[in-house]
């Protein structure tokens, strides 16, 4: 399984994510809704884990884009 953490780095003209998955279209798509703006960067895709049992809408993701939005900071959620 995929470990459950997510790189955000959310600033008002750039993006800087990572996260150990195979697909992100549906996270980019929910970040982009709970940021309410489109984002600037996809997704960096580690490609760690074997595809199956992290979910592409998990929280880790919306809490650490959304605490690195609010904070103007680089987030690691683990």
């Amino acid at each position: 399984m995929e470990p459950m953490n997510f790189c955000a780095n959310v600033k008002k003209n750039s993006d800087k994510l990572a996260r150990p998955q195979q697909k992100a279209e549906l996270t980019e798509h929910t970040l982009s809704d709970r940021l309410g703006k489109p984002l600037k960067n996809t997704i960096e895709k580690t490609r760690l884990g074997n595809g199956y049992g992290l979910p592409s809408d998990s929280h880790c993701a919306k809490e650490a884009a959304i605490i690195s939005q609010k904070r103007y900071a680089s987030i690691k959620l683990v």
